[in-house]
């Protein structure tokens, strides 16, 4: 039987950093070290994103379904007021956090925390609207429910909403972007399989890890690599892709794990479904 893994749902860096984080890919696939993550009291962790400071960002359910922050061990609430669920799932480098929440109007609408103000998101006319990401410039990249119930991804720049479909599909989902105005995700396509996509600048391209079933792209950093999850026959994996190399990695023990974001010194978060049965979250570094 098949386990399939299904959480719901920059600045130009200085020469010796970006050379540092190129240094730190190269030893991706070689040594890694992994740590697990839950929420104080939460039966279910998802972390989505992560900056360069190492702040990380997700959403965890327990008594309510809150986004939380992770600063330097400390977990902090991240709750829309009066919402009925919150779920955070994007971060930059200056702290802009977004994510969506569900309304008291029966519906879910994105959101951007800056400086401790909420600021709601929707493009016009949606019914369903998911905030997944933010780069260092402030570009928010997510997707939303039309009238008619079709799935688009959506590009939010400059307070213009740009649209976006992969050409011939029947859904797409923007789940990441960084500070070049790249953008990945998934969509379907007419068959109804699932693929991830990398869009920059117009031009789109499908990204699917050799041999899967079915993949989606989750992340996207400013040095080109990106993450994601694939499928096989019996589970979900996750994948990092740079270029023509691909790495494709499993938390420790895990019965399926998705990766979902990165930052540039490449350390990625994610979920995996556990021996016991719970959905946790993880950091994966690089180790020494």
């Amino acid at each position: 039987m098949k386990t399939t893994l299904r959480l719901a749902p920059r600045r130009h860096l200085p020469i010796a950093f970006a050379l540092a984080s190129t240094l730190a890919f190269s030893g991706l696939a070689a040594a890694q070290s992994y740590v697990s993550l839950d929420c104080p009291g939460a039966d279910f962790t998802q972390p989505h994103g992560i900056n360069d400071r190492g702040d990380i960002v997700g959403n965890c359910d327990g008594a309510s379904q809150q986004g939380f922050l992770l600063h330097h061990g400390a977990w902090t609430p991240i709750v829309v007021p009066g919402a009925l669920a919150t779920r955070a799932l994007g971060t930059n480098n200056r702290g802009d956090v977004v994510g969506r929440f569900d309304g008291t109007d029966g519906t879910s609408h994105g959101y951007l925390l800056r400086h401790g103000v909420f600021t709601t998101l929707d493009p016009p006319g949606s019914t369903y609207t998911a905030a997944r990401d933010i780069d260092d410039l402030g570009r928010i990249a997510g997707f939303y429910d039309d009238a008619d119930g079709n799935e688009h991804g959506f590009l939010l720049e400059n307070g213009v909403y740009k649209t976006l479909d992969y050409p011939g599909s029947l859904a797409t989902d923007a789940y990441g972007n960084d500070a070049l105005r790249r953008v990945v995700g998934l969509y379907f396509d007419s068959d109804g399989n699932a693929h991830g996509f990398l869009w920059k600048n117009g031009a789109w391209s499908t990204i699917d890890y050799p041999g899967a079933l079915t993949s989606e792209a989750n992340g996207i950093n400013i040095l080109g690599l990106i993450v994601g999850a694939w499928d096989d026959a019996s589970t979900e994996h996750g994948f990092v892709k740079r270029g023509g190399h691909w790495e494709s990695f499993d938390y420790p023990g895990a019965v399926a794990t998705t990766p979902f974001g990165l930052n540039t010194l490449g350390e990625i978060v994610g979920g995996y479904l556990g021996a016991d049965g719970n959905i946790h979250g993880f950091l994966r570094t690089c180790g020494n």
